[in-house]
């Protein structure tokens, strides 16, 4: 790995965790809705970024594959987020932030995966 791709990781990653921080700070609701909406952003566009695998595409990888995306999205908040609603008694809003997590992001990344497959990912 090069100094080039390292440090796209760097800013990728600096970029990802303040977007988080961000969709958490905007998106205040009783619902784990930030979390749900940068996973699905996130298994969309890492699909995306894969399909272009082109060598000279290396830094942008790890720029916003490793860095951004790897810092945006978050499965040890979304299963925090479910024990909370668990042990708050709130079973069935649990269920269905599991459900949808599931469902969404494996959607999302189907896209991401099909616009790849198209070549107009955007990037």
């Amino acid at each position: 790995m090069s100094w080039v791709e390292l440090g796209g990781i760097a800013l990728g990653g600096a970029g990802g965790a303040l977007a988080r921080a961000l969709a958490g700070r905007l998106l205040q609701t009783d619902f784990p809705l930030a979390t749900l909406l940068v996973n699905i952003a996130g298994s969309f566009l890492l699909p995306c970024l894969h399909g272009m695998a082109a060598p000279e595409t290396a830094a942008l990888h790890a720029l916003l594959g490793a860095g951004f995306c790897g810092a945006l999205t978050t499965f040890s908040t979304f299963i925090l987020e479910t024990a909370i609603l668990l042990r708050t008694g709130q079973r069935q809003r649990a269920a269905v932030y599991v459900a949808a997590t599931l469902v969404l992001c494996s959607l999302a990344s189907a896209g991401g995966f099909s616009l790849a497959a198209l070549h107009a990912c955007p990037a």
